[in-house]
């Protein structure tokens, strides 16, 4: 992984076609050596000494090619034009073990000229690193103008651990986790993607920011299809009854994908069930193809064997429809 795309798959196949075979070859022929030199008897008490040399030999070979490693990876992430190269960079840095690793994929991810797709990588990279230290950096690029930078920052901070490597709470840091919230709720406000909107949700709740419940309500007055969507599906994470005050007008909701979740979140609640049935069943007699698609979004959810088989059978074997139901809910 060290070596630049392209001639990875050179070095592993010279291995296993020559290096392989030829290292059984060696070896044979150091036993046979050594049966030769020193006879049978004391060939197994030297054969044990070259084995440990042969160790202690690998070892300081390691220690050494680890420096080589690591600027070979560091190499190929600064100054490779080979978007694959790159990757595997990034991959190989993010892993313990490599010194100054964390500046290097810093550099790399502020670099204006760098591809978009190696900075989304790295801000991905981030929160499985789990290193306190590369917060800050990812709360600037929550200003980016690509939204696909925005959508990686903000999907890296719902995906940091509160436990950072040494065992330190990172989001138990008073000033850390406000910071993170008020940018992430400016941002909320400031954008117009629905996307990085419905993920902006997701992390709140992935932090567990105490005033979710106060912003989702807030957030679903007029929200578009997605968000709301988005805002339902994170309203099914709560097990209170009272949240059917919140869902229920949403039953009656032009967009058939709304009604389908709303369903599903409240599905729990024994007590809405049957006004829930009469959803689905107006639903499922729609002749309409996103009524159908959303019934199928709840069937693949909630449905049983028979619910599946009672949507299919609607359908000629050749119909197209069928193939995207079959996608929903198997």
């Amino acid at each position: 992984y060290g070596l630049r795309y392209g001639t990875q798959r050179q070095v592993r196949e010279f291995f296993e076609a020559f290096v392989y075979p030829l290292g059984t070859i060696v070896g044979t022929a150091i036993i046979l050596g050594l049966q030769f030199f020193f006879g049978s008897q004391q060939a197994f008490l030297w054969l044990q000494v070259v084995l440990v040399a042969l160790t202690l030999g690998m070892i300081a070979f390691s220690l050494r090619l680890k420096r080589a490693y690591t600027k070979i990876s560091r190499d190929n992430l600064l100054e490779s034009d080979q978007r694959i190269s790159k990757l595997h960079a990034i991959e190989i840095l993010s892993q313990n073990g490599h010194h100054d690793h964390l500046s290097v994929l810093i550099k790399s991810l502020e670099n204006p000229a760098e591809n978009i797709e190696v900075k989304v990588k790295i801000l991905e990279i981030f929160h499985k690193m789990n290193d306190p230290k590369t917060i800050s950096v990812i709360l600037g690029f929550l200003q980016a103008q690509d939204e696909e930078l925005v959508y990686a920052a903000v999907k890296a901070l719902g995906g940091f651990k509160n436990l950072d490597q040494k065992g330190e709470k990172v989001f138990d840091q008073g000033f850390t986790i406000y910071r993170v919230i008020d940018e992430l709720k400016k941002l909320f406000t400031a954008s117009s993607s629905e996307r990085v909107r419905a993920e902006i949700i997701r992390t709140l709740v992935a932090l567990n920011y105490d005033g979710i419940v106060a912003f989702l309500v807030e957030a679903m007055k007029g929200a578009s299809t997605g968000l709301l969507v988005a805002c339902i599906e994170v309203c099914a994470m709560f097990d209170d009854p009272m949240l059917a005050d919140y869902l229920l007008p949403f039953l009656k909701s032009e967009s058939p994908i709304v009604r389908a979740h709303t369903v599903i979140s409240l599905w729990r609640f024994s007590n809405y069930k049957e006004k829930l049935r009469v959803v689905l069943e107006e639903l499922f007699n729609s002749g309409v193809r996103e009524d159908l698609l959303a019934y199928s979004t709840v069937i693949g959810d909630l449905g049983t064997k028979t619910d599946r088989q009672r949507l299919l059978a609607r359908f000629d074997v050749k119909d197209q429809l069928k193939a995207s139901l079959l996608a929903f809910i198997l």
